[in-house]
């Protein structure tokens, strides 16, 4: 490792401690004037979106097969990696999930054909096929400040994988139906949602796993905020706040996008602040509290909104013709647009 490598170590690894062990309140930050930035490249729906620690590149995923790299400072698209058949490198369906681990050298990207790539980032070359599940994977997620990876499925497993020695660990059970969004506290602590109406809370060291319930329909997504709180959004249109040590919500949120679905929520973690979208043409932001959840203000939004990234005092939101995961909802009023609100 040169110099140079060694430097951006440190400078991470004092990044990833700032904003992991140190709580920050972040919502004064977003009461002021957004402008939207446009990022086009995708054929079909977008489903995910990531972006480096040091915010040099955007990752975002599509149901048309592909993953493009962005440079965030040229706004230009650095590589594409799109399949038109099975024998290729890349993904020959429907890509639903990506994650970086915590140095942004490796990207997992996952979806509908039962797999999990493993990407090298600096060549932008394949690392590695992961293959255990036996139905679509719908999310992938790196531990904080590790190599730990972990995936849901269809075949309703939770399975945990060492990305850095590119291996199986182990499976793990819990839910009853498909699990439909991933999340991690920590390391080794995820969390997990799914349409059997239940947050499951995983302890991949110890193998330990705690059950939540509260949501009257299938929950779509779900973020750690703190060590100790999360928040879930679902087709019953509500936004539920949880403490782990307690099974049923500290809070519930009623319908803040009417009768339309929770669609994707974001957070800043150790922090304040939270932001849901739907396809009621509003992203709403919120101060979060130990107990409540208050609307802070909402910004205008188009489509379906099917992710959502906070970093550096800005909103990454993703703007689809139809939710990630199915054709339930549809609209014409997005062309699958990736959206930068700074």
């Amino acid at each position: 490792m040169n110099d140079e490598d060694k430097r951006l170590n440190v400078a991470l690894l004092e990044k990833f401690a700032e904003k992991h062990t140190i709580y920050q309140s972040q919502i004064q930050k977003f009461d002021r004037q957004f402008n939207r930035e446009i990022y086009k490249g995708h054929l079909r729906a977008i489903t995910c979106t990531q972006v480096d620690e040091f915010a040099q590149h955007m990752y975002s995923c599509s149901k048309d097969s592909s993953i493009i790299k962005w440079d965030l400072e040229t706004k230009k698209k650095e590589f594409i990696q799109r399949e038109v058949g099975k024998h290729g490198d890349g993904h020959y369906d429907e890509v639903l999930s990506i994650s970086l681990n915590f140095d942004g050298k490796i990207l997992a990207s996952a979806g509908k054909d039962h797999s999990i790539k493993l990407w090298d980032t600096t060549s932008n070359k394949l690392i590695e096929t992961l293959k255990h599940h036996k139905a679509p994977i719908y999310g992938v997620k790196f531990g904080y400040n590790s190599n730990n990876l972990c995936s849901i499925s269809c075949d309703r497993t939770f399975i945990q994988w060492d990305a850095a020695q590119r291996a199986y660990i182990d499976t793990f059970f819990g839910h009853s139906t498909e699990a439909n969004d991933i999340d991690c506290f920590n390391a080794d602590d995820f969390l997990s949602c799914g349409y059997d109406r239940q947050m499951i809370q995983w302890k991949t060291k110890s193998g330990g796993q705690l059950l939540y319930s509260g949501h009257e329909q299938s929950i779509d997504c779900i973020r750690a905020i703190t060590l100790d709180t999360f928040a879930t959004g679902s087709v019953d249109a509500n936004v539920n706040l949880w403490n782990v040590k307690k099974r049923k919500p500290l809070f519930e949120l009623h319908k803040p996008h009417g009768d339309r679905w929770i669609t994707a929520l974001g957070t800043v973690y150790n922090s304040d602040l939270l932001v849901s979208g739907s396809y009621d043409d509003n992203l709403n932001i919120y101060k979060v509290t130990n107990k409540d959840i208050t609307k802070v203000r909402s910004l205008q939004s188009f489509g379906i909104v099917n992710h959502i990234n906070v970093f550096d005092n800005k909103i990454l939101t993703v703007e689809s013709q139809e939710h990630r995961l199915g054709r339930w909802v549809t609209s014409t009023k997005s062309k699958n647009l990736i959206v930068l609100y700074l």
